[in-house]
């Protein structure tokens, strides 16, 4: 009911941009199915809230990059939005190619209704079993690429990576990409989910460039305040097969 409420604010008719997907990173194919969720066998770094788990997705569409400040800027341009995510002032984190940061669930969710509008499909946050999925690329594997740690190449922006100290560009890091072409699934901004607790509190999943690499691993999760806008947390977006047109 809470995306549903989030979702349904949006009542303003937009104008389409011919432009939009020069700002859309792309997407790509996950398969979807059953598969083990949370920590993998050779992890010894996993909490007992990561403990392996059965879990299963239908075929999804997960985005290449997380939502970039140029591509929220054109819907607060389009919608002549009143709120805006804090530090969208802030150049240290709003250049056009960074991960938008700041955003609250709601915001995040309204995003997702502009641009399910722009491009014609239906877009939205992925769960915390599709975030996974995603992330892993098909494998058993402790971060996105692999095993390897993440200063191995080095593969993410993360605390004391010697790079960046803030968000950087996304798609910065062409080692970290995972066996599907996503970019910045560990490390750079902790990223939305629509998964919920008891204590109504989202999970997020990723790490950030505030973080150090065994924040990183793809089963570890943050619970946060989805009235909230974070300097480490942005989101990125998925389609289902079944709403293709």
């Amino acid at each position: 009911l809470a995306e549903i409420d989030a979702a349904s604010a949006v009542e303003r008719s937009f104008r389409h941009f011919d432009d939009v997907e020069a700002f859309f990173s792309g997407e790509v194919l996950v398969p979807g199915g059953p598969f083990t969720a949370g920590a993998v066998a050779q992890d010894g770094r996993a909490a007992r809230n990561e403990a392996p788990r059965q879990a299963e997705t239908g075929d999804f569409y997960m985005d290449l990059h997380p939502v970039t400040n140029a591509l929220y800027g054109m819907y607060l341009e389009d919608t002549q939005a009143e709120i805006f995510p804090e530090y969208w002032d802030n150049p240290r984190f709003n250049q056009p190619d960074q991960p938008v940061v700041g955003v609250s669930y709601a915001e995040a969710m309204r995003f997702a209704a502009w641009l399910s509008g722009q491009l014609g499909v239906v877009k939205r946050l992925p769960s915390e079993d599709e975030w996974e999925k995603a992330a892993r690329g098909g494998g058993e594997v402790i971060y996105p690429w692999g095993d390897e740690s993440p200063s191995d190449g080095p593969r993410a922006n993360y605390n004391g990576n010697g790079r960046f100290e803030a968000a950087s560009p996304v798609g910065s890091y062409e080692n970290g990409k995972n066996p599907y072409g996503i970019y910045d699934m560990a490390g750079n901004v902790w990223e939305l989910t629509s998964t919920q607790q008891e204590t109504g509190r989202l999970i997020a999943k990723g790490g950030s460039w505030m973080d150090g690499p065994a924040d990183l691993r793809i089963s570890n999760r943050r619970e946060i305040d989805p009235s909230r806008g974070y300097v480490d947390v942005g989101f990125r977006l998925i389609r289902e097969v079944s709403n293709e047109e």
